[in-house]
């Protein structure tokens, strides 16, 4: 099963986060489920938005790129913060964001952290950093859109999930893509570990009822998240047959191969044949 495979690699390899900074995945085109780039783009360039998925951006309240304000620390403090939505402590902030630090001595680096955030904060509409019963808390209203947010929305209804919606916002990249700090890792592989049962589940249902295109577009969202899925490659072939396309199958096959090689110093176990 999925939870086999990702000991599997984790046990011979090491955590697949560290692998991922040395090597990079298979480069997935756009999935045959969007079918408007153009209006994705823009959407991608909102006001009053931040995107954790692919590379970070942020656009202000009149739509301007304000990436640049959001140093890494800044970006730490605002995933660690946004990511725990009942708040989090000043001492597990502390803890988290200078580790070996004692709590006398990061209490001037949180304030200045805090109050650079809340600064840079201020530039957007409907979302506001404030400290509520010992804990500091993300608010946010209907004007400001963050896709971590959408995505976790979507995510508590798997029974009734707006799929094509998801995928979109995976389609952008990984979750905190470019972000390899320690301090990520945890948010990063709970994010991944929650959406690759949803995407699975609804690629074998796609592959149940014969929508070859819908298929290969999951399988090419799937391989954003885990670029080496079995599942994924075996659906995506078989679509590629399906659709009289057998020449893509086999050079699918073969950047799958040459990825897991480098990834996990051994041969895909299954050859061309086994698959369709």
């Amino acid at each position: 099963g999925v939870g086999t495979y990702f000991w599997r690699r984790s046990e011979r390899k090491g955590k697949i986060t560290n692998l991922s900074k040395e090597i990079e995945p298979i480069t997935a085109p756009m999935p045959a489920t969007i079918s408007n780039p153009t209006r994705q783009k823009e959407e991608f360039t909102r006001a009053n938005a931040i995107f954790l998925f692919g590379d970070f951006r942020a656009f202000d309240r009149n739509k301007r790129d304000i990436s640049y304000l959001f140093s890494t620390k800044l970006k730490q403090a605002f995933c660690l913060i946004l990511s725990n939505r009942s708040g989090i402590s000043s001492q597990y902030f502390s803890q988290m964001m200078w580790p070996d630090k004692s709590e006398d001595k990061v209490k001037n680096s949180r304030g200045v952290t805090i109050n650079h955030l809340r600064k840079v904060l201020s530039e957007f509409t409907g979302i506001e950093l404030i400290h509520k019963q010992g804990r500091f808390i993300i608010e946010q209203r209907d004007q400001f859109y963050c896709d971590y947010i959408e995505c976790i929305q979507l995510m508590e209804n798997p029974s009734n999930i707006n799929e094509s919606r998801l995928i979109q916002i995976i389609q952008r990249g990984k979750f905190l893509q470019g972000l390899d700090q320690p301090i990520f890792d945890k948010l990063k592989t709970e994010v991944e570990q929650n959406l690759l049962p949803i995407l699975l589940t609804q690629l074998q249902q796609s592959e149940l009822r014969h929508q070859h295109k819908k298929s290969i577009g999951l399988a090419h969202t799937v391989f954003l998240l885990d670029p080496l899925n079995e599942q994924a490659l075996f659906s995506e072939i078989k679509a590629l047959f399906a659709l009289n396309q057998q020449h893509e199958a086999h050079i699918k096959y073969q950047q799958f191969c040459l990825n897991y090689r480098q990834l996990m110093n051994e041969d895909f176990p299954y050859n061309f044949d086994q698959i369709i």
